[in-house]
């Protein structure tokens, strides 16, 4: 099998986007890691004094789990929100990542299920013409 273009990757997961953003689970789980980023942003804004620039950043990073370390909570509660912030959010994120590569696996299924219908088509075509 030939290696997919990087368009045709960007293609098949705004494809799949498109087929997740009518899935009613997607949208809620999207609409509750939104939720999650402003919860975050706005409690490590004043609780831990950080711009709101550096807010947001630590919550996308913490939610992704990327964890450069470059900002670390030093506030007790602060600590304390991360360990239970970052079971909640990068379980909302596993779910929408879930969700959109179950899509795309569909989508790719439907693509080999067509053309092995086709092939099928053609070799008992070939068959009742052979005789």
């Amino acid at each position: 099998m030939p290696m997919k273009s990087p368009l045709e990757i960007i293609a098949k997961f705004a494809k799949a986007l498109s087929v997740a953003a009518r899935d009613y689970k997607f949208r809620a789980l999207l609409f509750l890691i939104s939720i999650a980023v402003i919860v975050g942003t706005v409690f490590y804004r004043y609780t831990e004094g950080w711009s709101w620039l550096n807010s947001v950043y630590f919550t996308i990073i913490t939610i992704t789990t990327v964890g450069y370390g470059d900002f670390t909570p030093s506030t007790v509660l602060g600590k304390l929100f991360t360990m239970f912030y970052l079971m909640l959010s990068v379980g909302l994120l596993v779910g929408i990542v879930s969700i959109l590569s179950n899509h795309i696996i569909k989508q790719e299924t439907r693509k080999t299920h067509e053309k092995l219908n086709e092939k099928l088509e053609e070799l008992k075509y070939r068959k009742r013409h052979k005789k």
